[in-house]
C-alpha cells in the first residue's frame, strides 16, 4: 500500500462525531464565523439566518426552505443523517475555478471543519502554515528569513499543477477513515465535498478532486499532504497549501530535494507545474513566495503587489484608500521597507489621502506593536515574579521571617523587592564580579528579543543603565551576566534613543534570564553552569 495514503491514527481517540457537529452551540458559533457577504445560489442571504423574522417580511420565499422560521434548527435536523448538499455554481476568478454554494452549505461545511480542526490540527506538521488556526503567511515568511540568515540561501520553489482538482478521493477517504473514528461523520465529509456542479445551466457530478470554495477543502488538503510533510521533514521545507519552498546550502542539495518531492508527488497523483517550479540563489535572484519578495535575507513588497495597489487606489474613495494603505503597510512592515515606502510616497503622491504617507503609517504601526509588546512584557514580568515568590514590588513577609533558602534553589523567594538585592542573593558569584561567561552568552542567543519577541537575537550588554553593579573597565564590555537578548532592530532603537527602557526594566530582564539559566542548568537542559564562568583575567 502507498505509505503516503495513511491517515493519523493517533487522532482517533476522543475524536469528533456527527452528533457533536450538529449541536446548536456549534452551529450558533459557526454562524458568526462564516463569510457574510456573498449571497447563496438559492438567493437566500446571510441576514435571513441571523434574523429570519425580519427578512421574511419582504421576501416570503424563505418559508419554502424554513417553514418554522428557524434556519439553524432546520440545518440541525438535516444533520441527523448524512446531509445532501445543494448544488453549487461554478465560476472563474483569476485563472481559478471556484464554486459557490448556499449559505446553509457554508454553515454545514464550517461546522464540520471546526470540530475536525480542534481534534486533528495538533497532529499536523510544523512546516505546514496554510489554513491552520494561529498560523499565517507572515509566520511562514519569517521562518524562511531565519533559515536564509542561517546560510540556506539556495531556494527551490515548488507548485503542484491543479492541486485541488488532482486530489485522489479514494486516497483521501482512506486517510480520513484512519483519522476519524465516526464512520457517519466520514460519510458526511465525503458527501459534502462532492456536490453537483451547475455549469452554464448543466448539472455535472464530481468524480475527483476537491471543490475550491468549499469550507472543508483546506482542512482536507492538509490531511492529504500530512504524510508528504513527514516524508520531507529532513528538509528545510515550508508549505502553504500547495505552494512550497525548500531551502538548502548548495545547488546539489536542493536538486536532490526536487527529485525527492517529484517522487512523493507522483505517489499521490500530483504533478509539478513546470512554470512555477525552479531553483535560484536568493543572493543573486529575488523570489516571490506567499506574496512577499525575498532578496537575500530581506523581505520586500513585490512589484506586482505595488501595481495592484496603484490600480485599486485610482478607483477608490478616501475612506477605502486609507484602509488599502493601512493593509498594505501592515502586511509588509516586517521587512526593511522604509526606503521602498519613501519611493512609493513620491510615486503615488497624487493618489494618497491628505496628510497621509506610507512612511508615517509604517512608524505608527510599528510604534503600536512596540507598545503592545511592552505591555505584554510587563504582564509576563509580573507573572514570573509571582511564580518565583517575589511579588510585584511587595516584600514577602514569610521570606523575611524565616531563614533565606539556598540562592540557587528553584522557587527561591526574595526577602526584599529590590531587584539588585535579589540578583546578589540569587547569584553569590556577583561578590567576585565575574566578567566573561561564553556559556551564558550562548544561552542568551537562544532567547527571544526582550522587547519585540524576535527569535534572532544577540547579547546586549547593559553598561550605562547598570552602573554600580558591574562596571565595565577600559576598552571592555560589562559583565556577561548583565546581558539581555536584543534583536538588531531594537538594538538600533536603543542606540538612537527611540527605545529607552528604564533601569528597573533592565534589572528585571537580567534577573529573568539569570533565573531561567540557573533552572535550565539544574534540570540538565543546558550543560553549562554558572560555576563555569571565566572571571576577568582567568
Amino acid at each position: 500500500m502507498n505509505p503516503l495514503a495513511h491517515g493519523i491514527s493517533t487522532a482517533r481517540t476522543g475524536g469528533p462525531s456527527l452528533k457533536s457537529v450538529r449541536r446548536m452551540a456549534n452551529l450558533s458559533a459557526v454562524l458568526h464565523e462564516i463569510n457574510r457577504r456573498p449571497v447563496g445560489v438559492d438567493g437566500i442571504p446571510y441576514e435571513a439566518y441571523v434574523d429570519p423574522l425580519a427578512y421574511v417580511r419582504w421576501d416570503p420565499n424563505l418559508l419554502n426552505f424554513c417553514p418554522n422560521l428557524d434556519p439553524l434548527r432546520t440545518i440541525q435536523e438535516s444533520l441527523i443523517e448524512c446531509p445532501i448538499p445543494d448544488a453549487s455554481e461554478a465560476f472563474r476568478v483569476e485563472n481559478r475555478n471556484l464554486e459557490r454554494g448556499t449559505v446553509a452549505n457554508r454553515i454545514v461545511e464550517r461546522a464540520i471543519t471546526r470540530k475536525l480542526t480542534s481534534n486533528v490540527d495538533r497532529c499536523f506538521s510544523d512546516r505546514s502554515f496554510g489554513y491552520r488556526p494561529g498560523r499565517s503567511p507572515e509566520m511562514a515568511i519569517l521562518e524562511v528569513r531565519k533559515a536564509v540568515h542561517g546560510g540556506s540561501h539556495w531556494a527551490l520553489k515548488v507548485d503542484f499543477e491543479s492541486f485541488f482538482d488532482s486530489i485522489d478521493r479514494r486516497v483521501m477517504e482512506s486517510q480520513l477513515r484512519e483519522t476519524i473514528a465516526d464512520e457517519v461523520l466520514c460519510d458526511a465529509v465525503m458527501t459534502v465535498t462532492a456536490p453537483a456542479i451547475v455549469i452554464h445551466g448543466r448539472t455535472v457530478q464530481r468524480r475527483n478532486g476537491l471543490p475550491q470554495g468549499n469550507g472543508l477543502s483546506p482542512f482536507l488538503s492538509n490531511l492529504y499532504l500530512h504524510r508528504f510533510d513527514e516524508a520531507c521533514s529532513h528538509l528545510e521545507y515550508f508549505r502553504y497549501a500547495d505552494d512550497m519552498l525548500v531551502l538548502g546550502r548548495s545547488w546539489e542539495e536542493v536538486t536532490e530535494a526536487l527529485r525527492h518531492i517529484r517522487r512523493l508527488g507522483r505517489s499521490l497523483g500530483l504533478r509539478l507545474k513546470p512554470k512555477k517550479t525552479f531553483i535560484c540563489d536568493l543572493y543573486k535572484k529575488p523570489l516571490v513566495f506567499l506574496g512577499y519578495e525575498l532578496r537575500g535575507g530581506n523581505i520586500y513588497p513585490p512589484e506586482e503587489a505595488i501595481r495592484r495597489l496603484q490600480q485599486k487606489l485610482e478607483f477608490r474613495g478616501i475612506g477605502d484608500r486609507k484602509a488599502l494603505l493601512e493593509g498594505f503597510v501592515h502586511r509588509y512592515r516586517i521587512g526593511p521597507v522604509s526606503k521602498t515606502f519613501r519611493r512609493l510616497d513620491r510615486q503615488l503622491r497624487q493618489l494618497l489621502p491628505p496628510r497621509m504617507s506610507l512612511v508615517s503609517l509604517l512608524e505608527v504601526i510599528r510604534q503600536r506593536e512596540r507598545d503592545i509588546r511592552r505591555r505584554k512584557q510587563q504582564i509576563d514580568i509580573r507573572q514570573l515574579r509571582r511564580s518565583h515568590g517575589q511579588g510585584c514590588g511587595i516584600p514577602d513577609e514569610k521570606a523575611v521571617s524565616g531563614s533565606p533558602p539556598h540562592p540557587t534553589q528553584p522557587g527561591t523567594t526574595f526577602p526584599n523587592g529590590d531587584v539588585v538585592l535579589a540578583l546578589r542573593e540569587r547569584l553569590p558569584i556577583f561578590e567576585e564580579i565575574p566578567m566573561r561567561s561564553p556559556e551564558y552568552l550562548n544561552f542568551i542567543r537562544t532567547r527571544p528579543c526582550s522587547f519585540c519577541g524576535n527569535p534572532l537575537t544577540q547579547p546586549h550588554h547593559c553598561i550605562k543603565r547598570l552602573r554600580g553593579i558591574s562596571e565595565a573597565r577600559l576598552a571592555q564590555k560589562g559583565s556577561d551576566y548583565l546581558a539581555i537578548p536584543v534583536c538588531h532592530k531594537c538594538h538600533e532603537d536603543i542606540r538612537d534613543g527611540r527605545l529607552q527602557p528604564r533601569r528597573e526594566e533592565y534589572l528585571e530582564l537580567c534577573l529573568i534570564n539569570l533565573i531561567c539559566y540557573l533552572d535550565a542548568s539544574q534540570k540538565g537542559e543546558n550543560s553549562a553552569t554558572v560555576d563555569a564562568a571565566v572571571p576577568l583575567g582567568g
